[in-house]
């Protein structure tokens, strides 16, 4: 289990040269933890250095602070293969936005072959739990990848700039979107993603045929934390009430702690940011760092 982030505040600002005004500032959140997997938060900005394609990019701005707000948005599935795990889901994500820092705002989505927005952003704890407790009914289809890109959008319209979406769903998208596609905007987002599976929910196919495989669906949830810097989590739907209601606890628990001990890294790119991967590290290389790829 991770400690709790400590309360500290780290924030650098240096103003950006002529030829850096002319490259929009693109913001790196990096999880750092020790061998023990306990997070560290203790670190400055000298301690890290970063590169976009091989090629070492100045640090601009830096922050790590334990009460900076964040605007998240929580994108429930809320097609037929996920009726069982509403009241363990709800119950999960009503602790989850409780326990967080008040000046957060969340807004609730839900989808299936359509998107809905059951309550827009808000900070107030009672509005959200009464939308949780309106999703009772399922839908037909699953249209993830229309889910996840319309949230992302949503998001990104919150005041505060520090962004996240969890993400609960059993990854069976049948949209007939390419994978590839859903991949590459991913890539350019700079808003962290937590992903839920739930497994053991359903086939995930129509009629035997369509669909993903399980595989490809663990694949899909797993893509959606690793191309943003987010966690991927697995909850195990065969597992009695009581576990399944602990498992949803844990994993916005972990959540919860990981997003008050990141560090936030401006940098302008020197180069393009599709000439290669972005790489952060730290002074320490027994420490793991977890950035967007």
């Amino acid at each position: 289990m991770f400690r709790a982030a400590l309360c500290c505040c780290f924030f650098l600002l240096i103003l950006p040269s002529r030829a850096q005004r002319d490259h929009e500032l693109i913001q790196i959140v990096a999880t750092v933890v020790d061998s023990g997997g306990h997070y560290i938060t203790t670190l400055r900005a000298e301690d890290f250095t970063v590169e976009v394609g091989g090629v070492q990019q100045a640090i601009s701005a830096f922050t790590q602070d334990f009460e900076t707000p964040v605007s998240l948005g929580i994108v429930m599935d809320v097609s037929a293969s996920m009726k069982e795990v509403f009241p363990a889901t709800r119950q999960g994500a009503s602790t989850f936005i409780r326990g967080m820092h008040p000046k957060d705002q969340f807004f609730l989505m839900t989808f299936a072959a359509r998107t809905s927005l059951k309550q827009d952003f808000t900070d107030d704890r009672s509005r959200l739990d009464q939308a949780l407790d309106s999703v009772t009914r399922t839908r037909p289809g699953t249209h993830l990848f229309t889910a996840v890109e319309k949230a992302a959008a949503k998001v990104r319209m919150g005041k505060y700039k520090k962004r996240a979406l969890v993400v609960i769903s059993d990854g069976g998208d049948i949209s007939f979107t390419k994978f590839s596609t859903f991949q590459s905007q991913l890539r350019s987002s700079e808003i962290l993603i937590y992903a839920l599976e739930i497994q053991s929910a359903g086939s995930g196919r129509v009629f035997g045929i369509f669909g993903p495989s399980a595989e490809t669906r663990t694949a899909i949830m797993q893509s959606l934390s690793s191309e943003t810097g987010g966690r991927w989590f697995a909850i195990d739907t065969k597992a009695p009430a009581d576990q399944l209601t602990g498992q949803f606890n844990d994993a916005f628990s972990t959540i919860s702690s990981e997003l008050r001990a990141q560090y936030t890294i401006g940098i302008y790119p020197t180069t393009n940011l599709y000439s290669g991967k972005i790489r952060v590290r730290t002074v320490n290389p027994d420490y793991h760092i977890r950035t967007r790829e």
